[in-house]
């Protein structure tokens, strides 16, 4: 297809037969013969035309001028200008698909991560390790002792919890798994029957009214 910058002048026709020739087409020109336009680039880097324009933007290709066509003004290509940018790309590619960092470059960061999460999770052991015993520890304690219970204001000898007679509202909540809260609250509503020692200011229940409590739940 021939394309102008300017229409051309209209030529009577025997002028016109020599102006384009035996040999030559009607609506090709000089140009035409060294140009290429966006499409042609495109096919000649094995890429979209929308890549194409993106390498005039970063100014790798350079649009030798404007003509109009078809679909309005379009840009015309220098053939040299193409082939140079192709051999940079084709460099560029052979660059990035040919790299291999050597093995040890690999290997060291590699072996120095791995043993730094086994000292971690190594680590992390330990403390769970250690946390797990103090609470058996603490657990074995409680069932073995129980803190001495407050009765009329005098300290009774230490006994086990199952072995109490009377019971404090914690020694209650460990026993039913009910919140000292909850118990406090049912005292004073009455349904847990209870005796407030004002001496150590706390709510006293015996063993028989407990399994009272526990049965109506």
């Amino acid at each position: 297809m021939r394309v102008f910058s300017h229409p051309p002048p209209l030529l009577p026709v025997p002028e016109l037969s020599r102006e384009i020739g035996a040999n030559a087409h009607p609506f090709r020109t000089f140009d035409d013969d060294v140009r290429m336009n966006k499409r042609e680039v495109a096919d000649e880097l094995g890429c979209s035309t929308r890549q194409v324009e993106k390498y005039v933007g970063q100014k790798r290709l350079r649009v030798v001028e404007y003509v109009r066509g078809k679909s309005g003004r379009e840009g015309v290509y220098d053939p040299e200008e193409v082939a140079r940018l192709k051999v940079e790309l084709d460099r560029e590619q052979k660059e990035v698909v040919g790299y291999a960092p050597p093995p040890t470059a690999l290997a060291a960061p590699k072996q120095a991560q791995s043993v730094a999460l086994v000292e971690h999770l190594t680590a992390s052991l330990d403390r769970q390790h250690a946390d797990a015993e103090r609470i058996i520890k603490a657990i074995s304690a409680l069932k073995d002792s129980a803190a001495p219970a407050q009765l009329d204001g005098y300290a009774a000898p230490g006994v086990a919890i199952s072995d109490k007679l009377v019971l404090s509202l914690k020694e209650v909540a460990q026993l039913t798994g009910c919140s000292v809260a909850k118990l406090r609250e049912d005292c004073e509503s009455g349904r847990l029957k209870a005796k407030k020692n004002e001496i150590a200011r706390g709510w006293r229940v015996k063993r028989d009214d407990l399994t009272a409590f526990v049965e109506k739940l």
